[in-house]
C-alpha cells in the first residue's frame, strides 16, 4: 500500500539544499535540542536518587525476629525467602545507584579532542581576549564544522546517558517489586 507524503510545507527542512547560515541554523537547533535532552536524563537521574534512597532506609530497618532467628541458627522457609529477597533488594539498589551516578558522569573514550570554541574546556583555557579575537575571526565553515563535532560529541553523551538512566530506572523498578515481595513475606513472620 502506498503512503501518502506530507505536503512540502511539513517536510523536514534539513533534507532541503541549505546555504551555509542554514545549515549552521540548523546545526545549533540540533545542538540546543541534544543539550535539553542532556538536562531531561539528569533530571531524570535526580528523580532516581531520591527513590533509591527511600529504598536504602526500607532495607535499614529488617523485623527483629529475623535477626534473632539468624543468631540463633533456625531459619523456617519464610525466613529464607525474606533474607534472599532483602539481599536481592540491596543488591538491586547498590547497581541502581551506581548506574544513575555513571549516567551523571558520562565521558567517552579519551584521546585527542579537536580544538574548538564551542568547547567549555578549551574557552576556559584560553585567555579572554585571545578567545574573543579568535572567535571573531572564525570563518564560516569553521564554525560550521565546530558546532556540528559539538553535536556530535554531545549526542554521544546523551546516547551514555540515556543507556545508564535506563539500567538505574530499571534496577530501581526490580528493586521495588522485590521490596513489595519482602514486605508481603514479613506478614508471615
Amino acid at each position: 500500500m502506498h503512503e501518502e507524503q506530507p505536503p512540502v510545507a511539513d517536510l523536514d527542512i534539513a533534507i532541503l539544499p541549505a546555504s551555509k547560515v542554514d545549515r549552521l541554523a540548523m546545526a545549533r537547533h540540533l545542538l540546543d535540542g541534544i543539550q535539553v535532552q542532556i538536562r531531561t536524563a539528569d533530571e531524570k537521574i535526580r528523580v532516581l536518587f531520591g527513590g533509591t534512597a527511600l529504598l536504602a532506609a526500607a532495607l535499614a530497618f529488617p523485623p527483629q525476629n529475623t535477626l534473632t532467628n539468624l543468631a540463633a541458627g533456625g531459619f523456617t522457609p519464610v525466613e529464607i525467602a525474606f533474607v534472599v529477597t532483602h539481599l536481592l533488594v540491596l543488591v538491586f539498589v547498590i547497581f541502581s545507584i551506581t548506574a544513575a551516578i555513571l549516567a551523571l558522569l558520562p565521558r567517552g573514550r579519551r584521546g585527542k579532542v579537536e580544538r574548538s570554541l564551542y568547547f567549555f574546556g578549551h574557552i576556559g583555557a584560553t585567555p579572554h581576549d585571545t578567545f574573543v579575537e579568535e572567535f571573531r575571526g572564525l570563518p564560516e565553515d569553521t564554525v560550521l564544522r565546530q558546532v556540528l563535532s559539538q553535536v556530535h560529541v554531545n549526542s554521544r553523551i546523551v546516547a551514555t546517558k540515556y543507556t545508564w538512566t535506563y539500567r538505574a530506572a530499571s534496577a530501581f523498578a526490580v528493586a521495588v517489586v522485590l521490596l513489595v515481595i519482602k514486605q508481603a513475606l514479613a506478614l508471615f513472620l
